[in-house]
């Protein structure tokens, strides 16, 4: 509703009666009307000012103006020039708290003719009505009143009084002009306008707004309208339609919404009644006979709601209330956007009053979401709703062990194969092709356990070593996603070849012996000997002894293989750089392959493995590096581990076969599980870092660094953790675990790194014991350091290699693999490019490194243009 609006209206001698000053809600000061606006910065008023020799002009906030306002004498009723006093207004900002002064109104605006006790009796009324701050009224004064509005007050209800306070005079009773607006005998909509004029609290006259009469000059004759944005206008004009005047007999009535101004008459000292030369209009707006808005009520907020199977929310507190309805009568209603989860039955509405509750229960053995929708109905037709979510979350059932079929025992022959056995795997919770299956042997006669297939339907080829008979116990085992297994076992029996038939010596016929006839010796003459001539000896030639054959353990294998950090690829290579073989083991993969390469079967030519990168279920394959077979393959890890692996191989047993050591990569715990070569049953699994919660994975090398004949196990922390290093001895294997180290645990590089590091081991300066070789990891730059295997021995860390193998500059880490390539007893050095480093393979001499010579020996890309780096092994 519109703040009330108290404009000074003085009477012009042209007969316009302009206002002098208006105070409202506008903003532009034009000499004449206001503009419509608003204030900035919380301005709730503005002045317009039409007086002799004033100038136009805009308010600012803090800014004070005074305007004089003029009396109107008997003897000179237009005069302009006599009896001025100031009017003093400050329009302010919102929340300004400026006291008032009144003591330098009171010194500063008395007018000269009135005398000091009359003024401060003026002061001190307008005090005792004013509030505390400027700007909660607005004060005129003058010779003949005082008059006093406060700005935005609100219109009360149809029935109150209101109005504003005359003084006529100072030392006179005051004149107090009230207003009351009433509904009663009005015929038709509106509302009538009454005015009472009181002495005190005593009503003594009524006065009404009625039609046009005789007045004090048609000067004074008036309209009343209403602006366009609701507020009042009052023109006072000649060619006004209605005025106010003192008419009993007459009432005009007003349009309902309307809103109107007035003037009031005031005496002057000789008690000639005219129209005041400064009278107050205070306009207000009529209430309109329409009953209040309705308001709608009010629901509290509800948040979503997460129930398990077969379970119900409870009572859910409900808040209700409106300003016009008890809270009694408020309806609340519900509704389900999923019946078949939660119908109409399944929602119960309880409580009374304000306090109301919710009781939602799904059928039994129902799932999945519904939106809830609340609604809140009053008596008037306003609603108001909420709304949420409930979830009924599906009930796991308990996890029950998988099943695998039986497969029967197996008698071959010497030097055959089972050929592919089948068998089925299953699980009552898990889809089959999330089972992970593995194949183990109790006995070293068995070369080969290759286990294929998918879904529930899988095989196992078991291959024994060539030339070997007897009996071997295979051990299936099946594991579901939660770590539950199912096991089935078979014999496998391997006949020896047979040896061919004895054929018996074939006994000669017995013949008697022939007597033949005697002849008489022939007499031959003695000749004399002859001398042979002496002939020196001659000395066997001696053969030097053969040298010593390299042990891979300390140098690698003499043939490398690279994989791509990107395609599903991977190429075994000759010490001569030339490819024997290229493969796609995991076909439509391209999540990087990992290799190493160990002579599993004995044949002199390195074998091939394979483990995928991230994004997809772990698998790790051997392939033959001559016939390129399929040797064994295996799911490491549990199926819902997408994040890769790490693949590692060296005899780790001392029994002259590789093991196969696997570890998994970011995402992953340091998890190292260790295969054994004869048959690839597992020998180890365990931490190889002491932080089961790291889930930065493990990168795994094995090397003889003790010098012992059997391989060591290294593990270095993968990304996200220190360039830490965990060297076990390869002979402390006991109950699955490694026990014993060969150095306390220490830092390849700086300890505030989080990018783990590569490794690698290998004998670079021939002494017999192998260098542990790390590389910088993910993110880092491509540095090499090589530490001293013997000095390792007792605890300390010399590095003997320190150099950066590629472009300082890059920041993909460097993956390195130890071979021994030129074949003179000292492991020499492949390096694959990290990350962002292209796809290129440099190969060091061991030698020339050990000897501060980091030239390579020779370096080639393996897939051009590709710069998401290689795996070498």
């Amino acid at each position: 509703m519109p703040a009330p609006v108290l404009t000074l209206q003085s009477a012009d001698p042209d007969g316009s009666d302009r206002p002098l000053l208006t105070l409202d809600q506008s903003r532009v000061i034009d000499g004449y009307w206001s503009t419509p606006g608003v204030i900035p910065d919380g301005i709730s008023m503005s002045v317009q000012i039409y007086a002799s020799g004033a100038t136009p002009g805009i308010l600012q906030p803090g800014e004070r103006i005074r305007v004089p306002v003029y009396y109107i004498g008997l003897q000179q009723p237009w005069d302009f020039s006599d009896n001025s006093i100031e009017f003093e207004v400050r329009v302010h900002s919102a929340g300004d708290t400026t006291p008032i002064d009144w003591a330098g109104i009171q010194a500063s605006l008395k007018p000269e003719w009135m005398a000091a006790d009359a003024w401060a009796a003026v002061v001190a009324n307008l005090q005792a009505n004013v509030g505390p701050t400027y700007g909660d009224y607005v004060r005129m004064l003058s010779d003949n009143a005082t008059y006093l509005a406060r700005l935005g007050e609100a219109v009360r209800d149809v029935g109150d009084l209101y109005g504003f306070e005359v003084q006529q005079a100072v030392g006179l009773s005051p004149v107090q002009t009230l207003a009351a607006a009433t509904d009663a005998a009005v015929p038709g909509p509106g509302l009538a306008l009454t005015f009472g004029r009181s002495f005190g609290n005593t009503i003594t006259d009524r006065y009404q707004v009625g039609p046009f009469g005789r007045g004090w000059s048609a000067a004074w004759q008036t309209r009343l309208t209403v602006d366009a944005d609701g507020g009042v206008v009052v023109r006072d004009s000649a060619d006004a339609q209605r005025r106010f005047q003192a008419d009993t007999a007459a009432t005009y009535t007003g349009t309902a919404g309307n809103a109107y101004r007035f003037y009031t008459l005031a005496t002057d000292n000789v008690g000639l009644t005219q129209p005041a030369a400064s009278a107050v209009i205070v306009s207000t707006q009529i209430p309109p006979t329409v009953p209040p808005p309705n308001t709608p009520p009010q629901l509290s907020p509800f948040g979503n709601q997460t129930i398990a199977q077969d379970d119900s929310t409870g009572p859910l507190a409900v808040t209700v209330a409106d300003s016009e309805t008890s809270a009694g009568s408020l309806v609340l209603t519900a509704t389900s956007s999923n019946p078949s989860l939660v119908p109409t039955a399944g929602i119960v509405i309880g409580g009374s009053g304000a306090s109301r509750t919710l009781t939602i229960t799904p059928p039994a053995g129902q799932f999945g979401t519904a939106v809830i929708s609340l609604t809140l109905h009053d008596g008037d037709g306003a609603t108001a709703s909420e709304s949420f979510v409930l979830t009924v979350t599906q009930a796991v059932p308990a996890n029950t062990p998988p099943h695998i079929s039986d497969v029967p025992d197996q008698t071959i022959a010497q030097d055959g194969t089972t050929g592919p056995l089948a068998f089925t795997v299953s699980d009552a919770e898990a889809a089959a092709n999330l089972l992970q299956v593995d194949a183990t042997s109790t006995s070293s006669l068995v070369a080969s356990l290759i286990v294929s297939g998918s879904g529930a339907d899988r095989t196992i080829l078991v291959t024994p070593v060539a030339g070997q008979s007897g009996t071997a116990v295979i051990v299936l085992t099946v594991r579901d996603p939660q770590g539950l297994t199912a096991t089935d076992t078979f014999t496998l029996t391997v006949n020896p070849a047979s040896s061919p038939p004895v054929t018996p010596p074939v006994t000669p016929p017995v013949t008697p012996p022939v007597t033949s006839p005697i002849t008489p010796p022939v007499v031959t003459p003695v000749v004399p000997p002859v001398t042979p001539p002496v002939t020196p000896p001659v000395t066997p030639p001696v053969t030097p002894p053969s040298p010593p054959v390299p042990v891979p353990t300390l140098v690698g294998y003499r043939q490398f293989a690279v994989g791509s950090g990107g395609a599903g690829s991977v190429t075994l290579y000759n010490p001569d750089d030339t490819p024997r073989f290229t493969l796609d083991p995991f076909p439509g993969f391209d999540g990087g392959i990992r290799t190493a390469t160990a002579d599993f079967n004995g044949d002199g030519i390195a074998d091939v493995i394979v483990g995928t990168g991230p994004g997809r279920a772990t698998r790790v394959a051997i392939y033959d590096g001559v016939t390129q077979a399929l040797m064994f393959s295996v799911d490491p890890f549990e199926a819902s581990f997408v994040g890769g692996v790490y693949v590692a191989a060296g005899d780790v047993t001392g029994d002259g076969v590789p093991e196969l050591i696997i570890s998994p990569d970011e995402g992953g715990g340091p998890r190292v599980r260790v295969f054994n070569g004869r048959g690839f049953g597992q020998t180890a699994d365990f931490f190889g870092i002491d932080d089961p919660a790291f889930r930065g994975g493990a990168r795994v090398a094995v090397g003889d660094v003790s010098g012992d004949g059997v391989g060591d196990l290294i593990v270095s922390a993968g990304f996200g953790g220190g360039p830490r290093m965990a060297i076990f001895d390869g002979t402390s294997l006991a109950d699955g675990a490694y026990t014993r180290r060969v150095t306390p645990d220490f830092f390849a590089f700086e300890s505030t790194l989080r990018n783990g590091a590569y490794v690698t081991v290998g004998d670079l300066d021939g002494d017999g014991k192998a260098e542990l070789i790390a590389g910088g990891g993910p993110s880092g730059g491509p540095r090499v350091t090589a530490f001293s295997g013997a000095d390792l021995l007792s605890g300390k860390q010399t590095p003997v290699v320190n150099f950066f193998a590629g472009d300082p500059n890059n920041r993909g880490g460097v993956r390195m693999a130890v071979k021994n390539v030129d074949a003179d007893g000292q492991a020499d050095l492949i390096v694959g490019s990290g990350v962002g480093a292209g796809s290129r393979v440099t190969i060091y001499s061991g030698h020339n490194l050990s000897n501060g010579d980091y030239d390579p020996l020779s370096s080639f890309d393996f897939q051009t243009g590709f710069s998401g780096g290689v795996f070498v092994g």
